[in-house]
Protein backbone atom coordinates (compact mmCIF):
# COMPACT_ATOMS: atom_id res chain seq x y z
CA UNK A 1 0.00 0.00 0.00
CA UNK A 2 2.84 2.54 0.62
CA UNK A 3 4.53 1.97 -2.67
CA UNK A 4 1.50 1.93 -4.72
CA UNK A 5 0.21 4.71 -2.75
CA UNK A 6 3.39 7.19 -2.90
CA UNK A 7 3.65 5.91 -6.99
CA UNK A 8 0.00 7.53 -7.41
CA UNK A 9 1.23 10.52 -5.41
CA UNK A 10 4.24 11.04 -7.23
CA UNK A 11 2.56 10.15 -10.63
CA UNK A 12 0.04 13.23 -10.28
CA UNK A 13 3.53 15.43 -9.64
CA UNK A 14 5.67 14.13 -12.49
CA UNK A 15 3.23 12.50 -15.10
CA UNK A 16 4.16 13.39 -19.01
CA UNK A 17 1.43 13.52 -21.79
CA UNK A 18 2.21 10.12 -22.96
CA UNK A 19 2.42 8.31 -19.66
CA UNK A 20 -0.95 9.95 -18.59
CA UNK A 21 -2.08 8.41 -21.97
CA UNK A 22 -0.99 4.85 -21.09
CA UNK A 23 -2.35 5.67 -17.68
CA UNK A 24 -5.32 5.92 -19.61
CA UNK A 25 -5.24 3.33 -22.05
CA UNK A 26 -4.97 0.91 -19.28
CA UNK A 27 -7.89 2.05 -17.39
CA UNK A 28 -10.08 1.68 -20.93
CA UNK A 29 -8.73 -1.72 -20.92
CA UNK A 30 -9.95 -2.47 -17.40
CA UNK A 31 -13.23 -1.46 -18.62
CA UNK A 32 -13.83 -3.19 -21.92
CA UNK A 33 -12.44 -6.47 -20.32
CA UNK A 34 -15.27 -5.73 -17.56
CA UNK A 35 -17.78 -5.21 -19.81
CA UNK A 36 -17.27 -8.51 -21.57
CA UNK A 37 -17.47 -10.56 -18.72
CA UNK A 38 -13.56 -11.15 -18.36
CA UNK A 39 -11.29 -10.58 -15.81
CA UNK A 40 -8.92 -7.76 -16.08
CA UNK A 41 -5.59 -8.69 -14.67
CA UNK A 42 -3.61 -8.17 -17.19
CA UNK A 43 -5.25 -4.36 -17.76
CA UNK A 44 -5.75 -3.92 -14.23
CA UNK A 45 -1.89 -5.10 -13.78
CA UNK A 46 -1.16 -2.55 -16.69
CA UNK A 47 -2.55 -0.09 -14.91
CA UNK A 48 -0.92 -0.15 -11.69
CA UNK A 49 2.39 -0.54 -13.36
CA UNK A 50 1.66 2.75 -15.57
CA UNK A 51 0.96 4.64 -12.23
CA UNK A 52 4.32 3.64 -11.10
CA UNK A 53 6.01 4.41 -14.34
CA UNK A 54 4.46 7.93 -14.38
CA UNK A 55 6.05 8.64 -10.73
CA UNK A 56 9.27 8.79 -11.92
CA UNK A 57 10.80 6.61 -9.09
CA UNK A 58 12.88 3.68 -10.64
CA UNK A 59 11.85 1.61 -7.31
CA UNK A 60 8.42 1.59 -7.26
CA UNK A 61 8.38 0.01 -10.95
CA UNK A 62 11.32 -2.25 -10.07
CA UNK A 63 8.56 -3.24 -7.15
CA UNK A 64 6.05 -3.99 -8.55
CA UNK A 65 8.14 -6.02 -11.35
CA UNK A 66 9.59 -7.97 -8.85
CA UNK A 67 6.01 -8.99 -6.85
CA UNK A 68 4.20 -8.79 -10.57
CA UNK A 69 3.57 -12.96 -10.40
CA UNK A 70 1.87 -12.49 -6.61
CA UNK A 71 0.33 -9.08 -7.06
CA UNK A 72 -1.51 -10.69 -10.35
CA UNK A 73 -2.67 -13.62 -8.35
CA UNK A 74 -4.25 -11.42 -5.70
CA UNK A 75 -5.98 -9.65 -8.32
CA UNK A 76 -7.26 -12.66 -10.08
CA UNK A 77 -8.67 -13.72 -6.92
CA UNK A 78 -10.32 -10.32 -6.78
CA UNK A 79 -11.59 -9.87 -9.61
CA UNK A 80 -13.00 -13.08 -9.90
CA UNK A 81 -14.97 -12.14 -6.73
CA UNK A 82 -16.02 -8.82 -8.65
CA UNK A 83 -17.11 -10.89 -11.84
CA UNK A 84 -19.21 -13.20 -9.13
CA UNK A 85 -20.63 -9.90 -7.40
CA UNK A 86 -23.23 -7.61 -8.56
CA UNK A 87 -22.94 -4.99 -11.59
CA UNK A 88 -22.81 -2.37 -9.42
CA UNK A 89 -19.56 -3.95 -7.50
CA UNK A 90 -17.87 -3.91 -10.71
CA UNK A 91 -18.35 -0.28 -11.20
CA UNK A 92 -17.20 0.61 -7.73
CA UNK A 93 -14.15 -1.37 -8.85
CA UNK A 94 -13.60 0.31 -12.46
CA UNK A 95 -14.81 4.02 -10.32
CA UNK A 96 -11.65 3.42 -7.62
CA UNK A 97 -9.03 3.37 -10.73
CA UNK A 98 -11.16 6.19 -12.29
CA UNK A 99 -10.72 8.38 -9.70
CA UNK A 100 -6.78 7.04 -9.20
CA UNK A 101 -6.52 8.55 -13.21
CA UNK A 102 -8.50 11.78 -12.70
CA UNK A 103 -6.27 12.88 -9.46
CA UNK A 104 -3.28 12.01 -11.52
CA UNK A 105 -4.33 13.72 -14.63
CA UNK A 106 -5.03 16.77 -12.45
CA UNK A 107 -1.84 16.61 -10.49
CA UNK A 108 -4.29 16.21 -7.67
CA UNK A 109 -1.18 14.60 -5.25
CA UNK A 110 -2.81 14.08 -2.40
CA UNK A 111 -5.76 12.99 -3.77
CA UNK A 112 -4.45 10.92 -6.63
CA UNK A 113 -2.41 8.90 -2.67
CA UNK A 114 -5.40 8.96 -1.42
CA UNK A 115 -7.32 7.49 -3.84
CA UNK A 116 -4.54 4.65 -4.31
CA UNK A 117 -4.88 4.09 -0.61
CA UNK A 118 -8.89 3.58 -0.73
CA UNK A 119 -8.64 1.46 -3.84
CA UNK A 120 -6.09 -1.06 -2.24
CA UNK A 121 -7.81 -1.35 1.09
CA UNK A 122 -11.23 -1.89 -0.66
CA UNK A 123 -9.45 -4.34 -2.58
CA UNK A 124 -8.38 -6.04 0.54
CA UNK A 125 -11.75 -6.55 2.09
CA UNK A 126 -13.12 -7.51 -1.27
CA UNK A 127 -10.77 -10.55 -1.07
CA UNK A 128 -11.14 -11.11 2.88
CA UNK A 129 -15.03 -10.81 3.14
CA UNK A 130 -15.64 -12.26 -0.43
CA UNK A 131 -19.52 -12.97 0.67
CA UNK A 132 -19.95 -9.07 1.71
CA UNK A 133 -20.72 -6.68 -1.71
CA UNK A 134 -17.66 -4.25 -1.67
Amino acid sequence: MAVESQAAALAALRHTAPQLADIENALNGIRTEMNTGNLAVSADFAFHHAVAAASGNVLFLQVLQTLHGLIERGMTVALSLTREGSPERAKRVFGEHHAIYKAIEQRNMQGAELAMRYHLDRLRQRVTDGQRDC
